[in-house]
């Protein structure tokens, strides 16, 4: 049972609601129709009858507003970063009722999401995501087979069941937001009734996920070639465990009882790239990092799976980099602009977390 109806929510994503309500409807008049003759078992289920017709209702209230709202953060134009948006179009050319949206942010990352505007009924808005950090670190042809992964994701249309199955979690979190759980009687019920199924709609989701991101360095490898898919993934693993040995982990440990907000980790990270971008100290922590444990609910599967599932058994030597993509993909002043936004945003965090106001 659990099988099909993940099945339906990944086919219809947010429109499972509809399908909810309509079952809860049909209940509610059965349920009605025993009023003349069956008075003592119409009060009997009186109580199931209503809370399922209440949690369709909040429901289809989570289907109305679950696609509205656009992500936030620090949008790039073409002429903020023109070569940027020339790889993107490049590789994948914008679809008909596509709009792309290009963001920067301050992390060691890349991602991409869609929102399908006017109720889910047409239009289909693309965000690609890529950290400040990430273009510093790698060089142009890498930066081409981050860019080749992520559209993997929006164009290989295996991203839709996940994609749906977000949709229909968000309908939960938007209702949640009009009728905030522990202060609503509705919100409070919805989430007694079916808040347990959140945990196996993470599950079916962090499955998904992992199909996604091999497939998606499937398509990075057809694009840009396996050697390049399987050297961006090394330098990134690379360069994510430096940054958690030798940045996050140490400032984590540190901030509690700081009385001065220290540079941000994206700052760190900036002023240390010559050692980051060391192809031994890249591979050495490449290693170290393939060889830590999974966590149980990680949403990306192993990097050196994900190297094995382009054709390399082991972690492949490391050439030296190019010069930082950065460079030459935002002008200097642009990003001036953005690392000054990203500082004030954390310093603001880190006051609100130690007091310092």
């Amino acid at each position: 049972m659990r099988f099909v109806f993940l099945k339906i929510i990944s086919e219809l994503g947010r429109y499972t609601s509809i399908l909810l309500f309509v079952a809860a409807l049909s209940i509610t008049i059965a349920w009605f129709s025993l009023l003349e003759d069956h008075l003592v078992y119409f009060l009997l289920l009186a109580p199931f009858a209503i809370s399922l017709f209440t949690v369709s209702i909040a429901l289809l209230i989570g289907l109305l507003f679950s696609g509205l709202k656009r992500p936030s953060g620090q949008f790039v134009t073409p002429s903020d970063a023109p070569k940027l948006w020339t790889i993107w179009n490049e590789l994948s050319p914008a679809g008909r009722f596509e709009s792309r949206l290009l963001r920067i942010d301050d992390r060691l990352n890349a991602s991409i999401g869609e929102r399908h505007r006017y109720f889910g009924l047409i239009g289909r808005e693309v965000t690609m995501t890529v950290g400040l950090p990430l273009l510093a670190v790698l060089d142009i042809p890498t930066v081409r087979s981050v860019v080749a992964h992520e559209i993997g994701h929006a164009e290989h249309r295996h991203s839709v069941g996940l994609t749906n199955l977000l949709e229909f979690e968000r309908s939960f979190e938007t209702v949640f937001e009009f009728m905030p759980i522990g202060k609503t009687i509705t919100g409070s019920f919805l989430y007694w009734r079916l808040g347990h199924a959140g945990a196996w709609l993470k599950n079916e989701q962090q499955r998904l996920s992992w199909q996604a991101e091999f497939e998606a360095d499937a398509i990075s490898a057809q694009k840009v070639g396996p050697a390049t898919t399987a050297r961006t993934l090394t330098i990134i693993a690379g360069a994510a465990g430096y940054f958690k040995s030798t940045i996050s982990e140490p400032l984590d440990k540190a901030l509690t009882g700081m009385v001065h907000v220290p540079p941000s980790p994206c700052q760190q990270f900036l002023a240390r790239l010559t050692e980051a971008r060391d192809p031994e100290t890249i591979r050495k922590f490449a290693i170290s990092s393939m060889s830590e444990p999974v966590e149980h609910d990680s949403t990306h599967p192993p990097y050196s799976k994900r190297i094995e599932a382009v054709g390399f058994a082991s972690v492949p030597e490391v050439d030296a980099l190019g010069p930082k993509s950065i460079d030459e993909l935002l002008g200097a002043q642009f990003q001036a602009k953005l690392l000054t936004v990203f500082e004030q945003r954390w310093s603001e965090s880190v006051k609100r977390y130690l007091n310092l106001d």
